[in-house]
Order: C-alpha cells, then sequence, then structure tokens
C-alpha cells in the first residue's frame, strides 16, 4: 500500500485546513473561511495507479445561499519541502479531471450554489506526489463569487445594491496579505464584438476604481481585462432562438480573482 502523506488544506481566503492523519481517515480538524460562510473539510484520500484523489466537503455555514467558484485551473498542492506544485489532471480532450463540473470553460470548473446549511462535494484527481513526500499543502484558490456584481443593458456603473458584498469582498482581500488581484470584465452578445470588448474594459476598471475610492484598496495591484462576449456563463438565446433576457443579465459582469 503506498503511503499518503500528511495533507494540509488551505483555501484563497487565508485560512489553514489541517488532517493531521489523513493515512489513518481520522477526523479532520476545519476552520470557517474568513468570512465566516463556507466551512472545507477535507474528508477522502486515495492514491491507485499513480493517481491521487482528493475529496473535500464545501458546508454553507450561512443563513443565507452562497455562491462558490473554483476553476479546477487554479487547484493545485504542492510539496511541502522542495514546494514543487502538482495540478490537476487533464483527459484527452483537455478538461481537469475533476468535478462537479458547472461548464467547460478554461477546462472545467466547480460553480454552485450551496443553500444555507447544505453542503458540496469537491473532487480532483492529481498526479501522485513521489514515494519520499512526507507532507502536502492543498491549496483551492478560488475566483471570489459574487454573481450580484451585475450591470444593466450597455452600463458600466456600479450598482448601489452591490456595494455591500463589494465592500465585504474588500475587507476578505485586505485579511489574505496579497498585493494582486485581477479583475475581469464581460457582456452579452447584444452590440458588436469590438463594441463589446470596450464595455467589459470599462465594466472591469469601474470595479477597480469602487474598490481604490470606496474600498480602501488604494495600495493593491490590480490587472484590468475585458472579454467582450467571450465568456457567457448563461445562454444568451434560448434553444429556438429566441432571446434569454435571464441569461444576458447573468453575463454582463464582473469577475474578481486572486491569484
Amino acid at each position: 500500500m503506498k503511503r499518503i502523506p500528511t495533507i494540509f488544506l488551505a483555501c484563497v481566503m487565508g485560512v489553514l485546513f489541517v488532517a493531521t492523519s489523513v493515512l489513518a481517515q481520522e477526523a479532520l480538524q476545519t476552520q470557517p473561511s474568513t468570512d465566516g460562510d463556507i466551512e472545507a473539510s477535507l474528508f477522502e484520500v486515495k492514491v491507485r495507479k499513480g493517481v491521487l484523489t482528493l475529496k473535500t466537503k464545501l458546508k454553507n455555514t450561512s443563513s443565507n445561499r452562497v455562491s462558490v467558484r473554483i476553476d479546477f485551473r487554479d487547484v493545485y498542492y504542492a510539496d511541502i519541502e522542495d514546494k514543487k506544485k502538482y495540478f490537476a489532471l487533464k483527459d484527452a480532450g483537455g478538461q481537469f479531471i475533476a468535478g462537479p463540473k458547472y461548464d467547460d470553460g478554461d477546462g472545467g470548473r466547480f460553480w454552485y450554489k450551496i443553500p444555507a446549511g447544505k453542503m458540496k462535494i469537491l473532487w480532483v484527481k492529481f498526479p501522485a506526489p513521489p514515494d519520499k513526500t512526507a507532507a502536502i499543502d492543498f491549496f483551492l484558490p478560488t475566483i471570489l463569487p459574487f454573481e450580484e456584481v451585475l450591470f444593466d443593458f450597455d452600463k458600466w456603473d456600479v450598482k448601489k445594491e452591490a456595494e455591500p458584498d463589494l465592500l465585504k469582498l474588500a475587507r476578505g482581500i485586505e485579511k489574505l496579505d496579497k498585493k494582486r488581484v485581477i479583475i475581469e470584465g464581460h457582456t452579452d452578445s447584444k452590440g458588436s464584438e469590438d463594441y463589446n470588448m470596450k464595455l467589459s474594459q470599462r465594466r472591469a476598471d469601474a470595479i477597480k476604481a469602487w474598490f481604490i475610492s470606496t474600498g480602501g484598496l488604494e495600495n493593491m495591484d490590480f490587472e484590468t481585462k475585458g472579454f467582450g462576449e467571450a465568456k457567457p456563463i448563461d445562454p444568451n438565446t434560448r434553444a429556438d432562438g429566441s432571446d434569454n433576457p435571464e441569461g444576458r443579465a447573468k453575463n454582463r459582469r464582473v469577475e474578481i480573482r486572486i491569484p
């Protein structure tokens, strides 16, 4: 039987989840994320035929439904001693071998709304660590899930109703002790590709400006990028070709990522 190293589970919110004896499958010690909404616990670890499988429970401990997004491309573990990183395995089609999968964007991503008091199980397959490895860090870096940062059609001004969530996010970023924030803007498919590219950049820049002027993050290094209509998260039209206003509204958004 292959020895399984001790594993430490960390998330982008800066909290460490410690597994003291994964091989013995003991209860794992967990701490809630910075905002107190999501509690993560590593509950299953297997090594078979050179593949390491990690399963994590993501529990919503709040009284509200919480949206959680994790791009599988950003999930990795690292050997604690030599710091070498190991990313999720891919299949023949270039998709990460992980789930559950919300969509195939960027190789696949986890993006689900977890009801209050409920949990969702996330699993990922990696190349197994070398036999000499004694302990690893398991990281779940995530795009922080604020779907409420949406925009009206052809607009890029920040909605007043989005500001409480943005302020909460700003305080969470401060606690990370990180210096870089990536803000990505998106649009629906109405209008020309060139116009939508510029509009999406304006949306990303508007969130950056809000973080600096109102969120108190003037010392942060922001990177903004507009993707136009290229990365929808919901169809802009229905299967019969008719317009899908709900889908378009979701696509007029920004996404915030902490690398």
